[in-house]
């Protein structure tokens, strides 16, 4: 049994095939453009309701929950980010 060194044999200059070419991966969810479709604006509109609470005269209860209102709508938006368009 002989063991072949990678880097020494003819094949060495190839690219090693680590992962199924992009034509092959099966396509992403509908589902998931649904739910990047509908959640992106909300996680966007609970931003703003973050910093219009942070920033309004009227009552400290709204000013005390804005930062994280505005902490879980930017979570929301980088999560449902990498969700497929």
């Amino acid at each position: 049994m002989t063991h072949e060194n990678p880097l020494t044999t003819p094949r060495a200059a190839e690219p090693l095939d680590l992962i199924d070419s992009p034509e092959e991966l099966p396509p992403p969810a509908p589902v998931l453009r649904r739910l990047r479709r509908t959640l992106e604006p909300v996680a966007m509109g609970l931003m703003a309701l973050g910093a219009l609470m942070m920033f309004q005269p009227f009552t400290k209860v709204l000013y005390s929950y804005s930062f994280t209102v505005i902490l879980v709508g930017t979570l929301l938006f980088i999560i449902v980010t990498k969700f497929p368009e």
